[in-house]
């Protein structure tokens, strides 16, 4: 038998290596750690256990195998095909026989394979099962047909894999096709593998999956760190440096970078940048496309094929250096619609002063800031450039000028915000929040702050801080000289001009001659009579447009009037355009009899030498409640405090009379006499600074909260959970500090742990930004957004995060408490701190609770709860129910709040007796009593309030009872809690009541009440 067999024959196919047996004996000795950073997938890593099963896709799989014997894993790089492709044959491996394909590149080795399997001898009771990965390329070259042949053999199937790219009709034949993109339940799945083997992880599964577009391996890299990723990724732009490929590394280049800041680029556009002819800018697309490197759907824009394959594309193109990955910035913005180039330019620049502030925090403060806009100089040269290129009959010249001009401004505040910030986290104390200590510092140098010991570290820092630069406004301004400015102001609408006019201050000067140019060009007159129409909005415009035209020329006092008009005009025009506006009077005064100056805001001149100015306006107060067009009377909530209006007035009048040293306000009621407070204000000029005058604090700000916000969400809900399953731990224990069974050991332990979080939460990141989307070319050439906006988005975005917040007071109230448990200070006064966080607590949970994977929830909800037992268990009284359950070492929050609940259903009880007794002293029978729920309780232990229901035939002598009861006799009487007395007739409740406690006078019912 063995002379008549040919046993070379037998093994033809695998001695050439075109397939061989599916090994699923061996493991692999890769980790589960290198495994998910990134491997060539093999058998071994199915038998090692160190995949997934990923049950839908391997459903997905096995389902098509039954229905037409041959299924192709279609996707693109990085989706997983190899791994789900072993993982489904292993699923198999106790039924048909499986062979893995290595090569079927010509007819020689697609006639071996057929020989292969014929002699397997297979049919539809032993199966054989072709595995074939890398469907698509050279070394399958003659996989079509040979598969259509092995598909004629009866108990033949066929599992194939296929680059998205790769795919092509002959490859995939009559196959099922399936899409290999992650499920959420894969997702899941992988992620708890990876965390249970100690896998580091940088993202949430719910944000990795988010932003992997589907695909394993972008899923895997932006869970952990993408090394097998770049690792791919700098290979294939190895292969971009050849002579021939020089194009399309240069497009990808530019292409990435203008990916990374959020923005697509043309083919057109990048042709006639690169002076190149577009047939071959295609072609190089094209190639980059093939690759995976670029994607476009329309042949017409390019963009990256994802967030993190362009990042680390860009890190790559750019090393080593030239070119500089500032100067592809430049490039890629100039290429930009002119609407998206100063956005745009925010961000790319955000990024370079970020990465040198990383790279080189060690260097003193003022080397730093050299470093950086050393870094930056390709974005000062691009505003200049573009400055100087703006052509003089281009329509949108004007609103271009005013974005590069505060561009230029930020690249500056930018610059310095970096560079000082690694200075201010080295010098801040462990609780300091830097946000705040870098503004206080910063401000300090001018001389702000207050005069207090307490202060002058702060000053001391500030003092550290090198002299801002202005390197990039400095060539701006040489750009745009100022008769050209004058153009631009002149021959643009108002609000753009008022814009641009603003963006050049301190930077470029106008001649008076010229200002006034300007404002005769948009306000040949001031209206009269003045206030026709009520165009508030055009009113306070032409203010704005005087107040910076005055300051581009330097003019005051009279010169003022020369320029712009009669200042008795101008202060008529800002007050009687307002609906509420009264009159207006100018005066002028000895300097001598101005009042003081409070601080150091008010102007050091006056109108003329020993002569001030001073305007006296009356307006009417806007109230809550307004006129409506039907005759009916509305609630108008958009109405401002007393004070707030007056502010207002008060802006509008020194923008329209910058010469005016004083302004005397006020606000009147319907009577002609002012509110009790804030009715009456008297200001002095300087004191109350224009918005453009603020723009670069505003600015500093901004930069300063996008430089400490948290680099994803995930990271800062990581860190936020963290620190918040904290301080509810140590809440918790609170009730073992107070109780008399704590010993030295654990109150000091506890202590430390307070401090350790509250440096935590001083050390919170910010929230992150909304993720950046990438904008396509009509988006972008549609942006309207100006810079000062962005800027005032960023510095909302502290005070509106609610939940840093309140684990900030949170955290200061725990070492508070800490303080008073070793003798410094009150406990009782600790407990009404607690008490006021309620308030913040319910503003954070209602911006949502995430709940974290693997961590917890971000804000957690018991947080409430807890509080409100502790602030009780705090202030509780000796004889308390609270504090007899603590001297007994209870610790049990539930029993605890069960013992603040008994407390205040005493206080209650008391309460309504001491009512009921009262009133019926004087001849009122209490028809109806109950307790309700406070909803503003004046201590915890007061959650509860008594309503009182008295007979509208006593109301009166209850009402006169009632207001002769005063305080003291009330708590002598028994009196805890709210109280409020109702009228009732006929069994109903009239809106008629009076509300009293233990500590106060009695008032009214609340209108929310009535």
């Amino acid at each position: 038998m063995v002379e008549v067999v040919d046993l070379d024959g037998l093994d033809e196919a695998i001695v050439h290596g075109v397939c061989e047996p599916v090994d699923f004996m061996i493991p692999s000795p890769d980790s589960l750690a290198d495994f998910f950073a990134g491997v060539s997938v093999k058998p071994g890593h199915v038998v090692a256990g160190l995949d997934v099963v990923r049950h839908a896709e391997t459903i997905a799989i096995l389902n098509g195998l039954n229905d037409r014997r041959e299924v192709v894993i279609a996707g693109p790089s990085g989706a997983g095909k190899s791994c789900l492709l072993w993982r489904a044959a292993r699923l198999l491996e106790h039924g048909p026989q499986l062979i893995r394909i290595k090569s079927v590149a010509d007819q020689a080795e697609s006639a071996m394979l057929l020989r292969h399997v014929r002699r397997m001898m297979p049919d539809y009771r032993l199966r054989v099962v072709v595995c074939v990965d890398d469907l698509g390329t050279p070394a399958m070259a003659a996989w079509p047909g040979c598969r259509d042949e092995l598909l004629q053999i009866p108990g033949v199937s066929v599992i194939g894999a296929v680059r998205l790219d790769n795919a092509a009709p002959g490859v995939t034949g009559n196959a099922v096709l399936v899409d290999p993109r992650l499920t959420d339940t894969s997702a899941s799945d992988i992620y708890d593998a990876m965390a249970k083997s100690g896998i580091p992880t940088a993202l949430a599964k719910e944000e990795a999956l988010a932003g992997a577009n589907g695909l394993l391996m972008e899923f895997i890299a932006l869970t952990t760190t993408g090394q097998r990723i770049r690792a791919i990724l700098s290979q294939q732009v190895a292969k971009l440096s050849q002579p021939g490929t020089r194009l399309a590394q240069r497009l990808l280049r530019l292409i990435c970078a203008s990916h990374t800041i959020g923005f697509t680029l043309r083919a057109d556009t990048l042709a006639q940048a690169l002076s190149k002819d577009e047939e071959d800018v295609q072609d190089a697309l094209r190639v980059l496309q093939g690759e995976h490197l670029a994607l476009s759907t329309d042949q017409v824009t390019w963009q990256g094929v994802h967030d993190l394959r362009a990042e680390i594309l860009l890190e790559l193109l750019h090393t080593p250096p030239p070119p500089i990955l500032a100067e592809t910035y430049a490039q890629a913005i100039r290429m930009l619609p002119p609407a998206a180039q100063a956005q745009a330019l925010r961000r790319a620049a955000n990024r370079i002063a970020s990465d040198v502030r990383r790279n080189r925090s060690s260097l003193a403060a003022a080397d730093l800031l050299a470093e950086i806009e050393s870094a930056m100089k390709p974005f000062a040269h691009y505003v200049a450039g573009e400055l100087e290129a703006l052509a003089a009959d281009r329509p949108d010249r004007a609103r271009i000028a005013a974005g590069l001009l505060e561009s230029a401004d930020r690249l500056d505040v930018l610059a310095y915000v970096h560079a000082v910030l690694p200075l201010v986290q080295r010098q801040a104390p462990p609780t300091a929040d830097v946000y705040n200590l870098l503004w206080l510092s910063y401000t300090s140098r001018s001389g702000a702050g207050p005069d207090l010991p307490g202060f002058e570290p702060v000053r001391r820092l500030g003092a550290q801080m090198p002299e801002p630069s202005r390197n990039a406004t400095r060539k701006a301004s040489l750009a745009l000289p100022s008769e050209r400015l004058f153009m631009m102001l002149s021959t643009t609408d108002t609000s753009t001009a008022v814009r641009l006019a603003e963006a050049a201050e301190g930077l470029i000067s106008l001649t008076g001659e010229q200002a006034s140019g300007v404002f005769h060009a948009h306000v040949p007159a001031i209206p009269v009579p003045a206030g026709d129409g009520f165009e508030i909005d055009s009113a306070t415009l032409r203010g704005r447009l005087i107040a910076t035209l005055a300051a581009l020329s330097q003019v005051s006092g009279p010169a003022v009037g020369e320029l712009f008009g009669a200042i008795e005009e101008r202060a008529a025009d800002a007050v009687a355009h307002d609906a509420y506006g009264a009159t207006t009077t100018v005066e002028y005064i000895d300097a001598a009899e101005l009042p003081a100056a409070i601080g150091t805001l008010a102007r050091g001149t006056t109108f003329e030498p020993g002569r001030a100015c001073v305007i006296r306006a009356v307006q009417f107060m806007r109230n809550d409640l307004v006129l409506a067009d039907d005759g009916s009377i509305q609630t108008d909530d958009s109405a401002e405090s007393p004070g707030a209006q007056l502010v207002a007035v008060a802006r509008r009048l020194f923008d329209a009379c910058p010469e005016a040293d004083l302004l005397r306000l006020e606000l009147w009621q319907a009577s002609q006499k002012p509110p009790i407070v804030d009715g009456i204000k008297n200001l002095r000029a300087g004191a109350l600074p224009r918005n453009a005058a603020t723009r670069g604090n505003v600015t500093l700000q901004a930069v300063a909260s996008e430089s400490l916000s948290a680099e994803s969400w995930t990271a800062r809900c990581r860190a936020q959970a963290i620190v918040a399953a904290e301080i509810v731990s140590l809440i918790t224990d609170i009730p073992g500090r107070l109780g008399s069974h704590d010993n030295l050991r654990r109150r000091a332990d506890w202590m430390r742990r307070v401090d350790a979080a509250a440096a935590a939460v001083a050390a919170l990141p910010l929230r992150p930004p909304e993720p950046m989307q990438v904008l396509g070319a009509a988006a972008a050439a549609s942006l309207a957004v100006t810079g000062a906006a962005i800027d005032e988005a960023s510095r909302a975005a502290k005070s509106a995060d609610r939940s840093r917040a309140s684990l900030a007071e949170l955290a200061g109230s725990l070492q508070q408490l800490s303080s008073a448990l070793n003798g410094d200070g009150s406990v009782r006064t600790v407990g009404f701190r607690f008490f006021n966080c309620l308030s913040g607590i319910e503003r954070a949970l209602s911006d949502g609770t995430p709940l974290l994977s693997g961590v917890g929830e971000t804000f957690p909800r018991v947080l409430g709860p807890i509080v409100s037992t502790v602030a009780n268990l705090l202030i509780a009284a000796d004889d308390s129910q609270a504090s007899q359950a603590l001297r007994r070492g209870t610790k049990d929050m539930t029993k605890l709040q069960a013992a603040v609940d008994g407390d205040t259903e005493v206080a209650v009880t008391k309460t309504q007796s001491a009512v009921r007794e009262y009133l019926d002293v004087h001849g009122v029978t209490v028809t109806a009593m109950s307790a309700i729920p406070d909803d503003e309780p004046l201590t915890p232990w007061m959650s509860r309030k008594v309503v009182a229901a008295v007979d509208a035939a006593h109301w009166d002598a209850a009402h006169a009872a009632l207001y002769e009861w005063i305080p003291d006799d009330r708590r002598d009487a028994g009196v805890q809690t709210r109280v409020m007395v109702i009228c009732a007739a006929n069994g109903r409740l009239v809106p008629v009541g009076i509300t009293l406690t233990a500590s106060s006078g009695t008032a009214p019912m609340p209108r929310s009440l009535s």
